[in-house]
């Protein structure tokens, strides 16, 4: 399951609104929309607030989330192939 439905369900089981998550994460309604149609992912302290606040690991909420995997992976490699570049760059100068 993405993330974004496991946050859906989150937010159902326990009878929040859009408004309610958003104002216990201190994001905007729009925010917490984005979230849960996989439009975009929480940072890293937000989801470990979540976790903690539901008691769901970690592991839990992001390991089955492939898109996002492939998404982080690609954003990796493409920060890889720059810092390389830029390196490159920089040992040619010296």
């Amino acid at each position: 399951m993405e993330l974004g439905k496991k946050i859906v369900k989150i937010r159902k089981d326990n009878n929040l609104t859009q408004e309610d998550f958003a104002e216990k994460y201190s994001v905007t309604r729009q925010t917490i929309s984005s979230w849960e149609n996989s439009k975009s992912y929480p940072d890293l302290d937000t989801l470990v607030k979540i976790s903690d606040d539901f008691s769901i690991s970690l592991d839990v909420l992001l390991k089955e989330d492939k898109k996002m995997i492939k998404n982080i992976s690609r954003l990796r490699a493409r920060k890889s192939a720059t810092l390389g570049c830029k390196m490159e760059a920089n040992s040619r100068r010296a």
